[in-house]
Order: C-alpha cells, then structure tokens, then sequence
C-alpha cells in the first residue's frame, strides 16, 4: 500500500500559475520594455500593445508568492517600466 502512494505522487505534476501582467512603461519605451521584460525567468512571452496599457507580458510561475516577487522585484525594475 504505501508504495502504491509513493508511486502515485512520483506521478503527480506541480501545477503552475499562469498570468497575465499588464504594464504601462514610460513614454517611448515601450519596444525596449518589452524586450527586456521578456528575457525574465518566469515570462514566456511579452508583446507591445495598444490601449491603457503598452505592454502585456505573459508569466508562468509555480505560485502566488513567486508572481508576487517576479512582478515586484523584476517587471518594476526594469529600465523603462
């Protein structure tokens, strides 16, 4: 019986979350921002876009915690943003 569990949960896969981050970088910068943004582990994607906001970056992150500190610690302090 408990190897039965032990190889169910070898089989479980960690789920992740999936977000997406809009931002307003500064006046003219939007296509740098964008580039930059998206070379940051946990963004697969960041595009230039039009509306409220110029930049939409598509994130995937194993938690809320990680989301959190990715958005505040990374996205915040990129040149631009």
């Amino acid at each position: 019986m408990i190897r039965r569990i032990e190889h169910a949960r070898s089989r479980i896969t960690k789920i992740k979350l999936v977000s997406n981050v809009l931002i307003q970088p500064a006046p003219g910068t939007t296509k740098t921002a964008a580039k930059a943004i998206a070379k940051i582990k946990g963004v697969k994607m960041a595009h230039a876009i039009t509306g409220p906001f110029d930049v939409i970056a598509f994130v995937e992150v194993p938690d809320l915690t990680t989301l959190s500190d990715l958005i505040l610690a990374k996205i915040q302090n990129t040149e631009g943003v």
